[in-house]
């Protein structure tokens, strides 16, 4: 009696909520006048025009054909983007560090005629999500991932990559508790593949809010041939037991051996897909009173091996277990009854995920050579402002917030409350302008080819009148180099743990330019002050004024000497002959900075300085390596980690360019000693299964599911 007035009070709790609003949702259905919002007849959700979180695109109905009475209603238009290679959504409000589950919606719907559907590539903060786009004109398709928010704002990017416009529906963002999927973290996201539960037919199940008061999508899973027996039970599961909290009709239904000897088996092809790890959620609530003589016990088994067990389900009562699990090929899960048990094994709910890295480099080098074919009179004009508007932008120049060689930079607000840097280039104030002219121009070419999240984004910019102008995200925290220089206070001084993330941050940025953008770019200026960190303390490497392409059907590029005294690259100096390997020198200076504090040009005397890499190298390959650490680590630090690192950093400083590594090399080192030591070891689900139940949580893994 208690649980069934515990199940009537949520049913009303669940439809005063959707009367009031949905806290932590945003529904945005792409396409409506930017004045239009309504109440979703199904889900009572309230959704709003997406003309406030994008200013670029046109608005575009779906073909009447395809205007079905069953479409949802957020499929009926759409926005599509003819114009800018990349085109991004800023999505606010969002509270930094919480998980959300974000899902965007496509259908094409015949728009435009073509009766042609187009493919291309999507972003979130910067790092590639691989979605699913439909096939034909009467399809739609939806794609989710859960991730933690790294700032106050979500970016979600679309990337023209030459095959048709893009294009999208709608996005939906819905605030997690912040005790489930742990598995999202700073380190990785969690890309659904399949999310289902077990019943009898399929007629009429897809269970959303306000059913599942997180609005997760359940679709169901009728059971193939004999094999499964579905069973359910009408008396309300205790959701309360575990953080997950399935909806009712979804964890009151599950499936069992027809035959009870039999086992529950179920198969996770990976199409070939080795490099993927997967999440796995299995969810399950005993729904059969079991008598005293009776029991239901089993193991969960994955390819041969007990991942974990033996597992009873409790009464009427949710219990998630999470798998995460390194799969390849064919992957089999079997839940195998013990001995003891007198009952087969019971299976409710599961959700499989991919579980995608982040930092990892981005695989758009299609965006970057397609932008490259480009006209560069549209690729710019699409990013063009006015002066009026930088004007307006920064408040009149209220505020500068840095300086470098080229002009002044100020701290702006777009329309939309979005923060950026703008870097102001006065012309006539320089005693080069056609240098800086120059510089600008090959800043803006290049800038509109690259997208990774450690590297800076650019939202537009400005010629005109003699006044140019780049618009960059803003960066909360300055450059690098100002916060290794603090002298006063060493509170305020980065940890080594901090630095430690820095460095791999910045190698992946380079490693992204080196390998992945075609042709492929040499920053040739990277130092500590073009090191910019957002307000995590997030490491994106900027000005790309000196920056080159660099074809790979070269040895090098013969230029003339450019960049900052101390981090040249010697080799460069002497043959003006420039490569990659420039760039792994500058970032070998930039680690020594890390480890000592120091800038590039150490003062011996008032009138003595010498280069950081000849004072410090000696003492590092001698052996006195504590005499070169920052004192204001004031001895919190591991020395083994100090000691690999600068290994690295002598590595990357060696005279001849054919003795420092790869930048991907340097990827892999930093990552073997930093992720799999510090992060991933304290991050959930490194391995095996857990029980959530009412201490412990869970995690997920995505991938394909099929049955047996």
């Amino acid at each position: 009696m208690v649980l069934l007035w515990l199940s009537i009070l949520m049913s009303l709790l669940a439809l005063a909520v959707s009367v009031q609003g949905q806290p932590g949702f945003l529904s945005i259905d792409c396409g409506i006048p930017g004045d239009l919002g309504y109440t979703d007849d199904t889900t009572w959700m309230s959704y709003t025009s997406d003309a406030k979180f994008i200013d670029t695109g046109t608005n575009k109905e779906i073909a009447a054909i395809h205007m079905t009475q069953t479409l949802p209603r957020q499929y009926r238009n759409l926005r599509i983007f003819p114009n800018r290679i990349r085109n991004c959504y800023t999505l606010t409000p969002v509270i930094k560090s919480n998980r959300y589950l974000l899902r965007a919606s496509f259908m094409y719907g015949n728009y435009d005629g073509l009766d042609q559907p187009p493919q291309f590539d999507a972003y979130i903060d910067g790092d590639r999500w691989e979605i699913d786009l439909p096939s034909n004109s009467s399809f739609y398709a939806w794609n989710e991932i859960i991730m933690v928010a790294s700032l106050d704002y979500i970016s979600v990017c679309l990337i023209n990559t030459g095959k048709g416009i893009p294009f999208i529906s709608a996005l939906e963002l819905r605030l997690l508790d912040n005790s489930t999927y742990l598995a999202a973290n700073e380190y990785r996201s969690l890309r659904l593949l399949h999310r289902s539960h077990f019943r009898q037919t399929a007629s009429g199940t897809t269970i959303r809010y306000p059913d599942d008061a997180s609005d997760r999508i359940w679709t169901v899973w009728v059971p193939d041939g004999d094999g499964w027996t579905p069973i359910n039970n009408s008396s309300p599961v205790n959701l309360w037991s575990d953080d997950y909290r399935l909806p009712l009709p979804v964890i009151n239904t599950a499936v069992i051996p027809s035959d009870p000897n039999n086992n529950l088996t179920f198969y996770f092809p990976t199409n070939g897909e080795s490099k993927w790890q997967y999440h796995v959620y299995m969810h399950f609530a005993e729904l059969q009173q079991l008598k005293s003589n009776q029991s239901r016990e089993f193991n969960i088994i994955v390819n041969g091996d007990l991942f974990y067990g033996p597992f009873s389900p409790e009464y009427l009562s949710e219990n998630t277990i999470y798998c995460d699990l390194p799969l390849s090929g064919k992957n089999q899960v079997v839940l195998s009854k013990t001995t003891s048990s007198t009952l087969p094994p019971i299976f409710n709910a599961v959700e499989i995920f991919f579980l995608e890295p982040l930092s990892a480099t981005p695989t758009d080098s299609k965006d970057a050579s397609i932008a490259k074919t480009k006209s560069s009179s549209m690729l710019y004009e699409n990013r063009r402002f006015t002066y009026a508007q930088v004007v307006s932008i920064t408040n009149n120049f209220e505020k500068s917030i840095g300086r470098g060689g080229f002009g002044t930079v100020y701290h702006g607000q777009m329309t939309n409350g979005t923060q950026v840097a703008v870097k102001m280039l006065f012309l006539r104030s320089i005693k080069t302008p056609c240098q800086g002219s120059n510089e600008f121009e090959n800043e803006v070419q290049l800038l509109t080819r690259v997208h990774h999240r450690n590297l800076i984004s650019f939202i537009g910019y400005c010629q005109e009148d003699g006044n140019m102008a780049l618009i960059y995200e803003y960066m909360a925290q300055g450059n690098l180099g100002s916060h290794l220089s603090v002298t006063d206070n060493h509170s305020n001084a980065l940890s080594w743990d901090r630095r430690l993330r820095i460095a791999l941050d910045v190698a992946q940025g380079l490693e992204y330019l080196h390998d992945d953008c075609k042709p492929a770019i040499i920053h040739r200026d990277v130092k500590t002050a073009n090191i910019l960190l957002n307000e995590r303390l997030e490491a994106k490497i900027g000005d790309f004024g000196l920056s080159r392409d660099f074809n790979d059907e070269f040895t090098h590029v013969s230029t003339a000497v450019k960049g900052t005294f101390g981090y040249l690259d010697p080799e460069y100096c002497n043959s003006n002959n420039l490569t990659e390997k420039s760039d792994v020198y500058s970032f070998g200076v930039v680690l020594l900075q890390l480890i000592t504090g120091k800038p590039a040009i150490v003062r011996i005397t008032n009138s003595e300085r010498i280069s950081l890499i000849d004072w410090a190298i000696p003492m590092v390959v001698g052996g006195d390596i504590r005499d070169v650490i920052d004192p204001k680590f004031e001895g919190n630090y591991d020395m083994k980690s100090i000691q690999k690192v600068a290994e690295i950093a002598h590595s990357c400083t060696s005279q001849k360019s054919i003795d420092r590594p790869h930048m991907r090399d340097v990827v892999v080192e930093l990552k073997e000693y930093i992720i799999n030591e510090k992060a991933l070891a304290s991050a959930p689900g490194s391995g095996g299964c857990m029980n959530s139940g009412p201490v412990q949580t869970s995690s997920e893994i995505m991938s394909y599911l099929s049955a047996r």
